[in-house]
């Protein structure tokens, strides 16, 4: 008895007070729902937020730390051993050409083995395919360069390398532009 006559007494004054402030009722009740569906949607970006750095890395692969030894025959069969190395790629750091027409743009070192872009290093392509890495004509460029250049996968580009003399002697670029043969090579990343 006593419940029912609360919910009859809570009624009728919401009844009674909804006449007089339906209004002001109804941008509350619109501030809650707003209000509401902004931290659902917050919470629901930091849960998927959360995770992103682990799929990225689960997908590419990112390489941990690289080792510059500066030794000619270094053993990497040594450090492959390690029970902390789960793969490992090697890269000769060589500066030895640059794109005709675009000397502001860098160039990743040139790959050594089969590893890199497999078992490390894997890319996430945007557009295109993966280089081969039996084709010397093939290049991979990165959105920058291609918003910057107007060269897009398909474009060819002429690679202008340092000649053999240039190279054993540590041609970095800044001794003037690479002597050596060119290149004639498609953007296929």
């Amino acid at each position: 008895m006593a419940g029912e006559r609360v919910v009859l007494i809570t009624t009728t004054w919401l009844r009674l007070d909804a006449r007089r402030r339906w209004r002001s009722l109804a941008v509350l009740a619109l501030l809650i729902a707003l209000a509401t569906a902004t931290i659902l949607a917050s919470i629901a970006g930091a849960r998927r937020g959360e995770s992103a750095y682990s799929r990225l890395g689960a997908r590419t692969l990112p390489a941990t730390a690289t080792v510059l030894p500066n030794q000619p025959g270094f053993n990497w069969a040594r450090i492959a051993a390690l029970p902390e190395v789960a793969a490992l790629t090697k890269f000769p750091v060589t500066f030895g050409f640059e794109a005709r027409g675009y000397s502001a743009a860098s160039s990743g070192f040139p790959l050594a083995d089969d590893q890199m872009t497999t078992t490390i290093e894997r890319p996430v392509i945007l557009a295109g395919r993966l280089f081969n890495p039996r084709r010397a004509d093939e290049v991979v460029v990165t959105p920058k360069f291609a918003a910057t250049s107007g060269k897009h996968v398909g474009d060819r580009l002429t690679l202008d390398l340092a000649s053999p003399q240039q190279a054993n002697q540590g041609y970095d670029g800044s001794s003037g532009p690479p002597r050596g043969p060119e290149v004639r090579a498609r953007i296929v990343e």
